[in-house]
């Protein structure tokens, strides 16, 4: 499978990640959209795309540029996962240079 992982926050689908969060995770249960498009606002995300664009998953970090980063919200979608997708988004994000 081909995939592209990016921070363009312009590619994120909102309403796919928010009911991700909101029903499915057991973390989030029940955060507004108000809740998680802030959230996103003030974050650094990360979206994993297939070839043809559609979102696989999703992370998010919060960082302070002194002490260290914080990684909240990565999920890989139900009928993505099995597939080694959440390693290579997590691999992805630990090799970023900004959060050495």
């Amino acid at each position: 499978m081909e995939y592209t992982i990016t921070t363009d926050k312009s590619k994120l689908n909102i309403d796919a990640i928010h009911n991700y969060l909101c029903n499915k995770s057991y973390w989030a249960k029940g955060r507004s959209l108000e809740s998680v498009s802030k959230s996103i606002d003030n974050s650094i995300c990360f979206g994993l795309y297939d070839s043809d664009g559609n979102t696989l998953g999703f992370a998010r970090v919060v960082e302070d540029k002194f002490v260290h980063p914080y990684l909240m919200d990565l999920f890989i979608f139900d009928e993505f996962q099995g597939k080694g997708l959440g390693t290579k988004l997590m691999k992805y994000i630990l090799e970023q240079n900004h959060f050495k």
